[in-house]
């Protein structure tokens, strides 16, 4: 009978390592391995939790930014240099932050002010 218990826990414990190593291989196919410098661009995902209600919507961009990275905070955590009037904490696990690739900052923001001067000029007409 112990022999029997024995054999059942070794074929129990053999099949959870084996459907263990099944979930590990697919987990591992879907991970982003990223790691990002302080100085760099991130777009970041704003969850409900961090963002205003009323500002949240369907419809909504789902990243914001760009966005420089102030601090890395260990291994899955960094600060990200957010405007002061968001109102939300600029700490962001790195699963809520994406590598900017794109146009520098400044032509960023010249873009947008370009973009801002055309619609007021739009209206005034």
């Amino acid at each position: 009978m112990a022999d029997l218990m024995k054999k059942l826990h070794e074929e129990i414990r053999l099949k959870i390592e084996e459907s263990n190593a099944k979930y590990k291989k697919y987990v591992d196919q879907k991970r982003r391995n990223q790691s990002f410098q302080e100085g760099d661009l991130v777009m970041v995902i704003p969850t409900q939790g961090k963002i205003l209600s009323n500002s949240y919507s369907k419809l909504s961009k789902r990243k914001i930014g760009p966005y420089k990275i102030i601090k890395k905070i260990g291994e899955n955590a960094y600060v990200v240099d957010l405007p002061k009037y968001m109102g939300i904490d600029s700490t962001f696990n790195i699963l809520d932050l994406y590598l900017y690739i794109g146009e520098s900052v400044k032509e960023v923001q010249q873009h947008q002010t370009r973009g801002q001067a055309s619609s007021k000029e739009e209206r005034m007409m």
